[in-house]
């Protein structure tokens, strides 16, 4: 038996306690059992976005082992549960969904070359209810929909530790998680940030409060700031547990018609993927201040807070006399108590609120009073929230209210205060009386004639403002920062504030009063450049800059953030499936782009452009957000650090160059999930992109608009968004169109199945390349086998002209008469059959008639000519250079040795080759005056680089030895990477005379190279999993 190695690899956070418990209990097991063998466990892994919200859909468990591959579902359920015929449509849907989580699965790792049999791969469901109750009847196991269900207690079964059928080595476990590496590697914490439709969830419940988790939240796709309850069933095992967690929504839902409660947003429901056992509802986060916050205001009129406070006692006296039943506050504190603009009250975090006759929570949800003791009334103190009544929701409303008077040397405020004491008796039987404190209120408030101006950081969603005599009232705040605040807003009727008119708008709020000149021009002249298909489009801007008045108005634009996007972007892009990635991505820059020809056309600068001023939708994108524009040429009034080059953010001259260097910066963000100036925690702009240890080579042309955009040399870079698309499309136009070749002199054998079709994944659309894998395509003649349904299917996707199959200058791989010849003596299909088909292979642009010839049997029938035009070196353009020295080097080197084989080159001065440990690779390198050969150490960990380069260089002797030359050898102390190198100097690629010198020393000297470190890499990636 191989030596234990059990390892957990969290790729997300886990969604319930459910799904923690049942990890922890049965790594626990595996850990303890010496028969078990080896193990990876992914949990939370994703798999693909979940079209209803765009977010991604996991895998609970996924375990790869001695005993094969599971893919479990964990679910908080027992044999009740699933017994229940009202639920077994519910159970029916849930498998529906994990076949389809299998599916997946089996496609990623079809290609796997495993040694041994994975034998048949199917999905589970773990259900943890119950722990000791067990799932085998005596007719078999319990199966629904084809899945079975197993018990925590039959985890062996489960794992299927007994197989005798399956037992892969650690290789294939190596080669299987290889492949299922998460694309996307989220920060893992104990905190989710995204559910069902809801995104940027902030935690506001107590760290250890389970049940019910509360958060700050924004909803999709209208982007409103709602307060988001999650109920987790598995963390309680009361059986009034959803009793209990409908109690906050019933409290809202009582008094929805109230001033003083916040809008439902999303009743009461199950959420998706959970049922059973998570529960949510959401309600509008009210934009206005906390009476803490407000307390603060230096111009709040005392007149007002004497009308805050009297609306206050209203609001409970509606609460405590409800004419259905009472209703409790019990959580009444500064910070639950919001304000609106008009001095009213909206009163929040209802969850230990109690509707009179309700089950009680008590025992369910701890409060916490530390921080808030002078809020709570006396005699709640000792006995938690169960002694709340009206006379201590009463005590804390006035505690509350005493902050605003309080240190105030005005009669009002004496006054108030005076009458607050009323309520705050030890006693709370000698406490006064709502209505009793209310009337003198009533007595005291007397109105003003002040006209109060509200500051911008107070509007909430009941907020109107006027903007060239229309009226728009604030819906939410879209977000803050150094220019000013942006507001979602509708146009409403001007007598009436509770009709909407039209929209949504945006809204943009200018607060930075040194700035707002500039930004009022820029939105002027903006206004006639937007409005295009990539530009948010300005509809109205004030001639002249007001305090807390709106500066100008935008069309709305439908979506969310490109910011949202950064750590989930692969499986973002895998819903449009027919799209091949780098083209996706590169048609993103392309409509950016467009938009921005816009602007530079007339010599204007955005200014700011960041994934947060970037709107997607679909597959459109939008920027947005003009408040840092300017004429090119002019000094810069800011930028976002992170992405802007180094003379915005020191405010010098910028120009239209600056804006596709933001762009490119932001699109490496968001497609790499790293700051793209980071270097070991510090941001340098002269060094171009953090590019260490990533693996960009499926986006090779992306990756050269990257590294152009950012270079640390001005010069370099594009001028303007103009150059920039005319580049571009020409990289688009370059993986789209298909290039093929003649075959050789040599004899080629007429049998076409014996031809292997080598697949760019990379540029095959996702749908015509899952064709290939459901039907085993490996040559091209099995083409012609398929049913008639799948070619069809195949027919339907491919109807665009794409590149299939990578072409070497001595290799055919696609030829009619071939194909033709070959399977007309196939008895199983028609000649006429294999006309049809071949004829649909050439409409397909798979196989490509240039002039009709004649093959032997078939007189008129089409054939091809693959052959391009004669190429000398002399005609390569400049921008192609890399590529066609790639080509040349990879065509010598293939003859000598197979280390390169189903390499891609790409226009890019790197070449990579994996060494069989992630993250460092052989690397041929070539500049205007030397060539290299190396090894490139760039793993996340540092220890790990310095322990990896450390190990070799004790072998340097033997390793020299056999590479038959001194190499260089640079650990690179200051930095993560590390480098061991041998270089050819005084030679240019560009000089095309230098090619063959070049070639020799890559070609000879990587293959030394390879088999110098061939073995001593080999062990020290042992030494590195030990």
């Amino acid at each position: 038996m191989p030596p234990l190695n059990i390892k957990h690899i969290p790729c997300d956070s886990y969604a319930n306690e459910s799904e923690e418990n049942a990890t922890d209990y049965i790594f626990n097991k595996l850990k303890s059992n010496k028969n078990a063998g080896s193990w990876y466990i992914f949990t939370n892994y994703s798999v693909f976005s979940d079209i209803s919200y765009h977010l991604p859909l996991e895998i609970d468990m996924l375990f790869i082992g001695t005993r094969g591959l599971q893919i479990i579902e964990i679910k908080h359920w027992d044999s009740d549960y699933i017994n229940a015929g009202d639920n077994l449509e519910i159970i029916k849907k849930e498998a529906v969904k994990l076949n389809n989580k299998v599916k997946k699965i089996v496609g990623k790792i079809r290609s796997a070359r495993c040694r041994n049999s994975l034998g048949h791969i199917n999905g589970k469901f773990l259900l943890t209810k119950n722990e000791n109750q067990t799932y085998k009847e005596s007719s078999g196991r319990k199966t629904i929909g084809g899945i079975e269900f197993f018990g925590l207690s039959e985890w062996k079964e489960m794992l299927e530790l007994n197989n005798t059928y399956v037992n892969l080595d650690k290789y294939d476990i190596e080669t299987l998680c290889s492949i299922l590496e998460p694309q996307s590697k989220p920060l893992v914490t104990d905190r989710i940030r995204n559910f069902q439709n809801f995104i940027n969830l902030e935690l506001c419940s107590s760290q250890g409060e389970h049940f019910c988790r509360v958060y700050k939240a924004l909803r999709k796709p209208g982007r409103e700031k709602v307060i988001l309850n999650i109920y987790d069933l598995s963390a309680n095992s009361e059986a009034n547990s959803l009793i209990a967690a409908r109690r906050e929504f019933n409290v809202i839902q009582k008094l929805q018609k109230s001033e003083f409660i916040p809008r439902i947003m999303d009743s009461f429901q199950e959420a998706y993927n959970y049922p059973g056992e998570l529960y949510f509802f959401s309600y509008v986060e009210p934009e206005a201040p906390s009476l803490r916050t407000r307390s603060k205001d230096k111009n709040w009129h005392i007149e007002d807070k004497i009308y805050t406070a009297k609306n206050c006692f209203d609001a409970l006296s509606e609460f405590h006399d409800n004419p259905e039943k009472t209703i409790l506050h019990r959580n009444i504190t500064p910070d639950t108590i919001k304000i609106r603009s008009n001095n009213k009250p909206v009163f929040t975090q209802l969850q230990f609120s109690r509707i009179s006759g309700a089950t009680t929570i008590a025992g369910l949800v701890a409060p916490e009073f530390k921080g808030i003791e002078q809020f709570v009334a006396p005699e709640v103190k000792p006995s938690g929230i169960a002694g709340c009544t009206k006379q201590s929701d009463l005590y804390s409303l006035c505690a509350s209210l005493s902050i605003i008077f309080e240190g105030k040397d005005d009669p009002l405020a004496r006054a108030a205060l005076d009458i607050l004491s009323e309520g705050l008796h030890t006693d709370p039987m000698k406490r006064a009386g709502i209505n009793e404190i209310r009337k003198k209120f009533d007595n005291l408030y007397k109105k003003s004639d002040h006209e109060e101006e509200i500051d911008v950081k107070y509007w909430d969603e009941d907020t109107v403002k006027e903007l060239h005599g229309r009226y728009y009232r604030i819906i939410n705040k879209l977000g803050s920062g150094n220019v000013g605040s942006t507001f979602k807003v509708m146009e409403v009727h001007p007598k009436d504030f509770t009709k909407n008119k039209s929209g949504p708008y945006v809204a943009k709020v200018i607060t930075n009063e040194a700035i707002a000149e500039q930004s009022i021009e820029a939105y002027s002249k903006v206004r006639g450049q937007s409005g295009g298909n990539y530009l948010a489009g300005v509809l109205e801007g004030r001639a002249e800059w007001k305090k807390n008045e709106i500066t100008s108005l935008l069309r709305w634009i439908e979506g969310e953030p490109l910011s949202e996007f950064s750590s989930r972007l692969p499986l973002y892009l895998d819903e449009f499936e027919e799209k091949d990635r780098e083209i996706f991505l590169l048609q993103w820059v392309k409509h950016l782009c467009e938009g921005l020809c816009q602007l530079h056309k007339e010599n204007f600068v955005h200014g700011d452009i960041s994934p947060k001023n970037i709107i997607v939708n679909g597959e459109k994108i939008t920027l947005t957000d003009f408040d840092l524009s300017v004429e090119g040429g002019s000094k810069a009034i800011g930028g976002t650090t992170y992405y802007c080059p180094y003379n915005v953010s020191q405010l010098a001259v910028t120009n239209p160059s600056d804006d596709i260097f933001s762009l490119a910066a932001s699109i490496f963000h968001v497609l790499f999930n790293r700051l793209p100036f980071e270097f070991d925690g510090i941001i340098y702009k002269d060094k171009g992109m953090n590019w260490d240890g990533l693996n960009y080579s499926p986006y090779p042309y992306l990756t050269e608009f990257l590294k152009k955009a950012t270079h640390p040399e001005e010069h370099v870079r594009y001028k303007s968004a103009i150059d920039t698309l005319t580049e571009i499309n020409q990289f688009i136009k370059k993986i789209t169109e298909v290039s093929m070749k003649l075959p050789s002199e040599k004899a080629i054998s007429a049998d076409v199945k014996n031809i292997e079709i080598f697949y760019l994944k990379s540029l095959i659309p996702n749908k015509l390349y899952n064709i290939f894998e459901e039907n085993d395509i490996k040559n091209i003649g099995q083409i012609m086998e398929l049913d008639e349904e799948s070619f069809q299917k195949l027919k339907r996707v491919g109807d665009k002209k794409i590149i299939l199959f990578k072409i070497f200058e001595e290799e055919i791989l696609s030829n009619p008469e071939l194909i033709y010849n070959t399977y007309l003596a196939n008895k199983k299909n028609k000649p006429s059959d294999i006309n049809k088909k071949t004829d649909h292979l050439i409409e397909m642009n798979i196989i490509e008639v240039k002039k009709p010839l004649e093959p032997p049997e078939s007189k008129g029938k089409q054939t091809i000519s693959l052959k391009p035009p004669e190429v000398t070196a002399d005609d390569i353009p400049d921008n192609t250079i890399y590529l066609q020295f790639w080509k040349t080097l990879l065509k010598e080197i293939n003859k000598k040795s197979n280390i390169c084989k189903g390499i891609t080159p790409s226009n890019d001065t790197l070449m990579s080759i994996t060494s069989g440990i992630s993250n460092v690779t052989f690397d041929f390198d070539i500049s205007k005056n030397f060539g290299t050969i190396g090894i490139h150490i760039g793993r996340s960990n540092i220890q790990e680089n310095k322990f990896i380069f450390d190990e070799l260089k004790k072998q340097i002797a033997r390793i020299e030895k056999d590479f038959e030359g001194r190499l260089i050898w640079d650990r690179m102390d200051n930095k993560k990477p590390c480098k061991i190198k041998y270089e050819f100097k005084n030679v240019n690629v560009k000089n095309r005379e230098d090619w063959g010198k070049i070639i020799q020393f890559m070609s000879d000297g990587m293959i030394r190279m390879e088999k110098a470190f061939k073995e001593h890499i080999r062990n020290v990636k042992a030494g590195l999993k030990s």
